[in-house]
Order: C-alpha cells, then structure tokens, then sequence
C-alpha cells in the first residue's frame, strides 16, 4: 500500500508544479476530473492510478506486487505527459511576456500612450 500511496502523492507533486494544486477538500476522484481538465494526460492511466490509490487507502484487502508495479507504471506515463505539459505552459508563458515586451517597445517606439 505504502508503494500505491506514494506514487500518488508524487503525481500531486508533479500537477503542482505544472500550476494544478490538490485543494485540502478535494476527493481523489475530484483531483482526477481537475488534471484531466488542464492537462493533456492519459485518462486510463490517472484513472487508474487513483482507483489504486483508494485501495490502498480504504480498502480492507492487501494490495499485490502487480498492484504495485501498476501503480509505478502509470506514474511514469503521467509523469512524461505533466512535464511536457509543464514544458508547454513554459512556453506559452513566455510568448505571453515576449507578446507583451514588444507590444511595450512598439509603443514606446511610436510614442503611444
């Protein structure tokens, strides 16, 4: 169980840091249902991963070694996909700044307002 519940807590260290934060009220399943709104991430494998982690957190019967292994291997998918969307929300932020920066310079170079 240890194993389950630790790679979950590192998904939710890995969606943090692409900006999506698990809220102290929030459910698995709601957590779940907020990545796959703002990231580009394999539903069955975070899907799966969360049913995992609900077994071992609530559930009475011992998790197996392939449980374990299922776990891991969703957490390295999902890992992949958060920081490629991380990657993405980098760049994007960027263009922003660089948008804004030369819109800035135009007015300066214009004498806008």
């Amino acid at each position: 169980e240890g194993a389950v519940i630790e790679c979950w807590r590192r998904l939710e260290g890995l969606a943090a840091d692409t900006g999506i934060r698990r809220l102290a009220a929030q459910t698995s399943h709601e957590f779940t249902a907020q990545v796959l709104g703002r990231a580009a991430v394999d539903p069955d494998a975070i899907n799966e991963l969360a049913d995992l982690y609900r077994q071992a957190m609530f559930s009475t019967h011992s998790l197996t070694d392939d449980d374990r292994e299922r776990a891991i291997r969703c957490l390295e998918s999902l890992s992949g996909q958060l920081k490629g969307s991380r990657d993405e929300r980098g760049v994007a932020q960027a263009r922003v700044r660089m948008g804004i920066g030369a819109a800035v310079a135009i007015m300066l170079f214009v004498g806008g307002p």
